[in-house]
């Protein structure tokens, strides 16, 4: 059986055509053009009048050159009898043709209102009808945004004629919701599943499919290190790493640089900041890090040992709490993340051994707590009874607030993903056809990528040094790695950055070279371009024949 490479299936459950709606824009453009017709009436009419008023201090002509260029053509129009008066010729017949114009527009304009108000009362019908018949809209735009029960119910409840402000404040996001449903492929509850496909001779469709539900991780990892952070048991009894560091001297005092992770406010991924810390430490914590370097665990005995017999223990809790918070030390401890069962009897099993009996039963009955409620939500039937069940787990989340200060809102403490139970099978010939626009746009993006960047650059600072084994990971090796990783900040802020003096690597500047020029192509087609669709695959396609010849010069 060939499992690499395989196909997966992502599909919507709710049609493309429930959110397509013809509108007929051609009243929309004949507004458009006789606006312009009056706009170009109007600066003419100015002209002539403003020559007329050189002449003769007449407070009507004055006016009227006030309403034109305020765009008060109402007004200009309403008075123009008496401005007709006072003019002959080609300026009276400009104002005569400006009126037929605008009495047009006035008309034009309410058939325009009326017809917008037609299709908007359509297009309103079709939201309370999608929801009406897909009721897992409901209950999935409920998951995204539980604050919006009482409105969307309204909503529903509401005949469409009786709709006010506060319901048609609601249709921007039904809309966003409901394309997102129709268009979005990311798995997200029963709206979008996804699936295991095969390549075949046949097409075999899988139509059936199971929600899955499991906690997010990062909450499970900031409630579990919550706990863990703060009993002594653990502090003393698990045994640490230091993350890649290097030393320096500075004035007769000792300084690690390392790079440690960061917490963050995102939901999804726990620890998912990078970032560079600098200390200053004791020399006896420099030779141990030294001995130690990433390779031997380092036991509260040997931290206490090393600080000196004589610092209370309770002085060293509050040092490797320290260094626990800025991510010098990290706790050698893991979890099992094969699935959500597994993860969560994989805590159960360590931390018996490593929490006090009181910390321990109270961090596993919210663990359980928190995913019996989020089962309930995922298996409630209606838009009501999944608000009850939300209401239950936000009184849960707010009392583990209050004691931990972690804030997870109910809708991101879990994930509910929907998945088809069989395999697909589809023809390989419907699959091949994607696989080259794919690979070109894989390879094409190379040449803005920072990543590839930094390696070359890497490879160019080490190489520099005249060291002979590059693959010792040293403290020059690191102090290599965090001086590139500030200088390549330009490069992640900022797509478009050309390399500046500090950097070596050839392949780099090259490689800067091909995205500088075309930037300057795509810009250069872009202004002589006359239409609406800009068509650069043949400018991409060159732009990867000339990165591949690149790559095969450096072969050689």
């Amino acid at each position: 059986m060939k499992v690499n490479p395989f196909v997966l299936k992502r599909e919507n459950t709710l049609a493309k055509n429930a959110i397509k709606h013809e509108f007929d824009t051609s009243v929309l453009q004949e507004c458009h053009d006789i606006e312009q017709l009056l706009n170009s009436s109007r600066n003419r009419m100015i002209v002539s009048l403003n020559d007329l008023l050189k002449q003769s201090n007449d407070s009507v002509l004055l006016n009227s050159i006030r309403y034109l260029r305020k765009n008060k053509y109402n007004k200009f129009v309403m008075d123009s009898r008496k401005l007709e008066e006072r003019v002959q010729g080609t300026l009276r017949e400009e104002i005569s043709r400006f009126k037929e114009l605008y009495y047009h527009y006035l008309h034009l304009l309410e058939s325009a209102e009326a017809m917008y108000e037609k299709n908007m009362a359509e297009v309103r019908q079709r939201f309370k009808d999608i929801l009406g018949k897909n009721p897992f809209i409901s209950t999935g735009l409920h998951m995204i945004n539980p604050q919006i029960y009482s409105k969307l119910t309204s909503y529903l409840n509401t005949p469409l004629e009786h709709h006010k402000s506060k319901h048609r404040k609601l249709e921007s996001t039904l809309y966003n919701f409901i394309t997102r449903s129709a268009l979005k492929t990311s798995p997200f509850s029963n709206i979008t599943n996804v699936g295991r496909v095969e390549l075949s001779h046949k097409h075999l469709e899988s139509t059936s499919y199971r929600k899955s539900i499991s906690l997010n991780y990062t909450f499970v990892y900031r409630l579990t290190f919550f706990y863990l952070y703060h009993s002594d048991f653990f502090i003393e009894r698990t045994n640490y790493t230091v993350p890649p560091f290097s030393i320096t001297t500075e004035n007769g005092q000792n300084y690690i640089e390392f790079l440690s992770k960061k917490e963050s406010t995102r939901t999804k991924v726990f620890l998912s900041e990078e970032r560079l810390g600098k200390l200053k430490i004791p020399k006896s914590l420099v030779d141990l890090f030294n001995e130690k370097h990433m390779e031997n665990y380092i036991s509260f005995e040997e931290f206490h040992s090393t600080l000196g017999k004589d610092i209370p223990k309770t002085k060293v809790h509050i040092i490797i709490r320290h260094y626990l918070k800025v991510g010098l030390l990290i706790p050698a401890i893991g979890f099992n993340e094969r699935n959500y069962d597994a993860f969560f009897e994989d805590i159960k099993g360590k931390l018996v051994k490593l929490l006090e009996e009181e910390s321990y039963a109270e961090l596993i009955a919210y663990l359980n707590e928190i995913y019996e409620l989020s089962k309930r939500v995922s298996a409630a039937e209606d838009i009501h009874e999944k608000h009850e069940h939300f209401k239950e787990l936000s009184t849960v989340l707010k009392d583990i607030e209050l004691k931990t200060k972690i804030k997870f809102p109910p809708n991101q403490v879990f994930y509910e993903d929907g998945y088809y139970l069989d395999v697909e099978y589809i023809d390989k010939e419907s699959v091949n056809k994607f696989l080259t626009p794919l690979k070109q746009i894989q390879t094409f993006s190379l040449i803005f990528d920072t990543s590839v960047r930094m390696c070359y650059e890497f490879a160019a600072r080490l190489n520099k040094l005249g060291k002979q084994n590059y693959l010792e990971m040293d403290s020059d090796f690191f102090s290599v790695l965090f001086g590139l990783s500030k200088d390549m900040t330009k490069y992640w802020e900022n797509p478009a950055y050309i390399a500046s003096e500090q950097f070596n690597s050839e392949e780099l500047r090259e490689l800067d070279q091909l995205k500088h020029n075309f930037i300057e192509d795509l810009n250069s087609i872009c202004e002589k371009c006359t239409s609406d669709f800009v068509n650069i695959k043949e400018l991409i396609d060159a732009y990867i024949e000339k990165y591949l010849r690149r790559l095969e010069r450096r072969k050689v």
